[in-house]
């Protein structure tokens, strides 16, 4: 079926992470052809230059989607499709007004409709106006791909077939991190200390954002910081709460807490290159794609219980999972992992076999199933 199958997916912006999942994908299905309503927006600020476009696709408009009015970008997208032609159509998320003119012309020219999705039943809270948004969209599509097991339940309570359902699992360029890691831990040290990181490094990378949970992060720090003066944390990134952070390590005399600007994906392999531990302790995060860079990086990780990622990556041979709101859990767990090295490194090896099966290649190949099987569904 897929070397002849016309296959559109529907994308708000490009970004380097799906582009690695569409290069694979277009092997089985090589008329592939995604459709950008816009080149990036406003609170990230990936280069996408580099990425591996190696597929077809179509920008509908220039610069950040912020800039841009959604029924300009609907109208631009109708014609897109009339053009492509599309037998199946694949919808991402509900929440931007051209998913909905997607939708709506799929159903009007009676193509088989898959709802693409990530989010989970805790990632955000939930208001019965936007479930019941979100149930009209999800109810009238045929198939879903979710990316994790929680995504899967929560897309069978908004009126997906459960039966109708593939997990896909999310990934990204394992390979670009596991090599990129293991090339900056060769001068560790180095790096270290032109950085002003002492001997063993925590780690988190990601926006200073406040579901991201990084004050309480820092409260939990500075119990570790003050009975081990070996320790320090890197906090890699931007976004809205940066000054308050900066303001946060000064007030509460935090010691060694270094901050480091946002970088783009090629460049965060150094990081975990030189960490010993990396935390991610959001409140609210429908997977948390950073985990599974850490784990092909081989650096132990702290994951919140709020990730996605922690359902399907995280168990007691991978990483800790955590109660993003027990400081003192985040305390213990992190020392924990401080003063055991062989543990880390159990954890370590244990993560990189555990990664391998959520490469951006098998992700393709399980989502290449997941759409032959409702085509069969569909055609049947």
């Amino acid at each position: 079926m897929g070397l002849d199958t016309r296959l559109v997916i529907l994308q708000a912006v490009t970004s380097p992470y799906k582009s690695w999942l569409y290069h694979y994908l277009s092997e089985d299905f090589p008329n592939l052809h995604v459709v950008y309503f816009s080149e990036s927006e406003s609170i990230r600020s990936w280069d996408t230059s580099q990425a591996d476009y190696n597929y077809n696709y179509t920008i509908l408009k220039p610069g950040p989607l912020e800039s841009h009015n959604p029924i300009a970008i609907s109208v631009r997208l109708i014609a897109e499709l009339n053009r492509l032609d599309p037998e199946i159509v694949i919808i991402p998320e509900y929440v931007y007004l051209p998913y909905w003119f997607g939708l709506f012309w799929s159903l009007f020219n009676k193509k088989l409709l898959i709802f693409f999705s990530e989010s989970t039943a805790i990632d955000n809270p939930k208001k019965w106006i936007k479930e019941w948004i979100k149930r009209q969209m999800v109810s009238r599509c045929h198939w879903g791909i979710a990316q994790g097991s929680r995504s899967a339940a929560y897309m069978a309570t908004l009126g997906m077939n459960p039966s109708n359902i593939t997990i896909k699992g999310y990934s990204t360029n394992n390979q670009m991190y596991a090599t990129g890691a293991d090339a900056a831990s060769v001068d560790k040290a180095s790096i270290k200390l032109g950085l002003g990181l002492l001997e063993i490094v925590i780690l988190y990378v990601g926006r200073l954002a406040p579901e991201k949970n990084i004050p309480r992060l820092l409260t939990a720090f500075k119990t570790i910081a003050t009975e081990n003066l070996a320790v320090s944390l890197l906090i890699v990134g931007n976004g809205p709460l940066e000054s308050e952070l900066h303001n946060q390590v000064m007030t509460e005399n935090i010691p060694r807490v270094v901050f480091h600007p946002f970088v783009q994906s090629t460049d965060v392999p150094k990081f975990y290159g030189i960490a010993d531990i990396f935390i991610l302790p959001s409140l609210r995060e429908p997977w948390g794609l950073v985990v599974n860079e850490a784990m092909s990086a081989g650096v132990p990780v702290v994951v919140s219980n709020r990730a996605g990622s922690a359902a399907d990556l995280i168990s007691p041979d991978t990483g800790i999972i955590i109660d993003p709101m027990d400081t003192d859990e985040i305390s213990r767990s992190l020392k924990f992992l401080i003063d055991s090295p062989s543990e880390r490194l159990r954890l370590s090896e244990n993560a990189r076999k555990k990664i391998g099966h959520f490469s951006s290649k098998n992700s393709a190949k399980r989502m290449a199933e997941g759409i032959e099987r409702a085509q069969t569904y569909y055609y049947r």
